[in-house]
Formats: structure tokens, sequence, C-alpha cells
């Protein structure tokens, strides 16, 4: 059975109190109704204080993984940001690492290339890599250069310096 609330004590008072006495029962022990309501009321403030020291438990929660998302986002944006700067530094060595005809441009001289063309054995295709000097291709396995490309930055293990 739920106890009733402090309204609902305070309707049965006051419609106790509007009626006339019994002569069996006396007058209303408006003393002992406002024990009652007293006690009542400290019961309903304990649990109001436990309730509210609950909640804050909870905020503190909340509050701590705020925190913890907002630098788990702080950290996805920098590492989408080195994600973006790496794909863009891929991108354009790529565009530089492009097949460039060699009646388009040739490269610098000395410049060393990797270049692809018809072999001198059987007239296959192959690739190679070679350089210019004063306008010559110096490549003894290619013989009719049709493209080239610049050579990829070499191999750096991470711990090279």
């Amino acid at each position: 059975m739920t106890e009733p609330t402090i309204e609902q004590l305070i309707d049965k008072f006051q419609e106790e109190a509007a009626q006339p006495p019994d002569d069996n029962t006396g007058d209303i022990d408006f003393d002992m109704a406002r024990a009652a309501l007293v006690e009542r009321y400290a019961r309903m403030e304990a649990e109001n204080q436990r309730l509210n020291a609950e909640c804050d438990g909870l905020l503190d929660k909340i509050s701590a993984r705020d925190t913890e998302a907002m630098e788990l986002r702080n950290e996805a944006a920098q590492l989408r940001y080195e994600l973006d700067a790496e794909n863009q530094r891929l991108r354009a060595a790529r565009a530089g690492a492009a097949w460039v005809p060699v009646h388009e441009r040739l490269p610098e001289d000395l410049q060393i290339v990797l270049v692809f063309g018809t072999t001198g054995n059987l007239n296959r295709k192959g690739f190679d890599t070679t350089w210019m000097y004063e306008g010559y291709w110096v490549s003894g396995y290619i013989r009719d250069i049709i493209a080239w490309m610049p050579l990829p930055e070499p191999y750096k293990a991470q711990n090279d310096e």
C-alpha cells in the first residue's frame, strides 16, 4: 500500500476539520496531524537529497564522457587533417609521376627517369631507367622511347634520418 501524498493528508484533515466533532471522537488532534506531516516531509526531503546526489553523480559521469568524446572528436579531426594532407601529397606525387609522352616534353639533362618503349629485342614493349644527355637518350635496352616519368622518391625507412 502506498503512502498518501501530502496533498491527500491535508485534504483529509481539512475535511475532518470542517465537520463538527462527534460526541465519541472529540476534536481533531492537529498536533498529531502536524507531526505526521512533518515526518512525511522529512522522509520526502531525505529522498529528494538522495535523488539529487544520484543526479549529481550521473551528471559527473556525463561530463566525463562529454570530455572524453570531445577529446576523441579532436583526435579524429587531427587524424582527418593528417590524412587529407597525405592524400594531397600523394595526389601531387602521382600528378608529377604521370607518363609524359616524348613528343610533349623531354626530361632535363642527366635527370634519371623511367622510360617506356620498344626494346631492341623482337620489338617488345618494356621499361628501363635512363637519362638524357645533350638531347640524346642514354639507354641500351629501350630503343624507341615513347614516354617517360620521373622516378619516385627513394624508399626511406621510418628509423632512417
